[in-house]
Formats: C-alpha cells, structure tokens, sequence
C-alpha cells in the first residue's frame, strides 16, 4: 500500500450528449439530479470511462422517475429523434438493467 498524490489523479469530465437518431449510451448511472426546469437528467458513464450527461427533457424525465432510476443502475438511452406534437419534442427510449430479465 502507498500513498497517491491527489493532484495526479486523472479527473474526468462529463460531455453532454448530442445525439443523432439512434445514438445511443450505455453505462452506469453515476448521478441523477434535478435540473433548472424541474426534469430529471442522468451522469451516465460507459464502459470505456466516458461520461455524458443527458438532456432534461419531459420525455426522459417521465422514464426515469417511471423506472425509479438511482444512482448505480446500468442504463441504455436510446434517441429516437423528435416526436411530431406541438413542442417538436426529443423523444429517448430508456433501458434499465434487470438481472431477472432474460433477452
């Protein structure tokens, strides 16, 4: 055992996902938090080690708070492009994770 110098370590930055239709992440919830326009997003981290942070938009937010995502789930987002309704609205399918499931 040694110490680790604290300012060696590699600090890595989240990078939002701008996603083309179809894009999609997959990975571990690092954070769920509360946005400036009351939707949830997500810190999601993919097995490579990259980070992204989801949009906030209602139909993720209604997915997540539907699925009871927490921090440590294993997510897919999927985006499915934008919905024909009045908004013009981004539209996400989202994937959690369940070890009972069977493929």
């Amino acid at each position: 055992m040694a110490f680790k110098n604290i300012n060696e370590i590699e600090e890595k930055e989240a990078v939002f996902f701008e996603p083309e239709i179809d894009d999609e992440i997959e990975g571990v919830v690092l954070a769920k938090k509360e946005g400036t326009y009351g939707k949830f997003f997500l810190v999601i981290e993919e097995d490579e080690g990259d980070r992204w942070i989801t949009t906030q938009c209602g139909s993720l937010h209604r997915q997540i708070v539907k699925g009871r995502v927490e921090e440590g789930d294993y997510v897919k987002v999927v985006y499915k492009g934008r919905k024909n309704d009045e908004y013009n609205s981004h539209d996400y399918e989202l994937y959690i994770w369940d070890e009972d499931e069977e493929e």
